[in-house]
């Protein structure tokens, strides 16, 4: 995945906790083949909702999944 599109998705607004929790159902039941963009998309705002429930860095969580990203391991 190319630098702007890793950009371009961390620039979206993040989703709402009900987007999140339908997304992860589709992946709990076989129902989705996402693409490289909506998996990073998913994974991103998972890691944003679960930091800023639990007290940590949004930051941080950012970061990590910036690096996944940069590492192709969405795609």
């Amino acid at each position: 995945m190319d630098e702007a599109t890793i950009l371009r998705i961390f620039g979206e607004p993040s989703w709402s906790s009900h987007k999140i929790e339908e997304a992860a159902r589709g992946k709990v039941i076989g129902s989705c083949a996402d693409t490289p963009e909506i998996e990073l998309a998913f994974w991103l705002n998972l890691a944003r909702d679960r930091a800023a429930r639990h007290g940590h860095l949004i930051e941080e969580a950012e970061k990590n999944v910036l690096e996944q990203a940069r590492r192709g391991e969405f795609g």
